[in-house]
């Protein structure tokens, strides 16, 4: 994810912008959170790195203390960027996708025959 953000928000010098991107004055936008893409860029460097470190197969002690401090560090900066607490927004995926699981027929299959049906669709 941040190599593809630091892609598509890269200026002529290769670096990200400190400031928020031109919206054309007919656009509406609803929002209040910041929309500096250098505070946007360096949260989701905290969160991937963060993610990355305690997603290893194998972790020291000091590795797992530094992917939580990065995860710290993240919620942080979720907070200073006017997202508001953590917890009113990060299950927002998982949600997402249960309510797609949700819609699935599965024909009233019980047992072993839902969990096939579950992969079939």
């Amino acid at each position: 994810m941040p190599i593809l953000l630091w892609y598509t928000w890269k200026n002529s010098q290769d670096e990200i912008w400190d400031s928020a991107p031109h919206v054309s004055a007919n656009k509406k936008i609803l929002t209040n959170h910041s929309k500096n893409q250098r505070d946007l860029y360096s949260a989701a460097l905290l969160l991937c790195t963060g993610v990355c470190l305690l997603a290893m197969q194998t972790i020291s002690l000091s590795q797992a203390q530094l992917g939580q401090d990065f995860l710290l560090k993240f919620c942080h900066a979720c907070i200073d960027l006017k997202f508001g607490p953590v917890y009113g927004w990060w299950l927002f995926a998982f949600e997402l996708f249960n309510g797609m699981l949700e819609k699935i027929n599965h024909n009233g299959h019980d047992g072993g025959k839902m969990k096939v049906t579950l992969l079939c669709n």
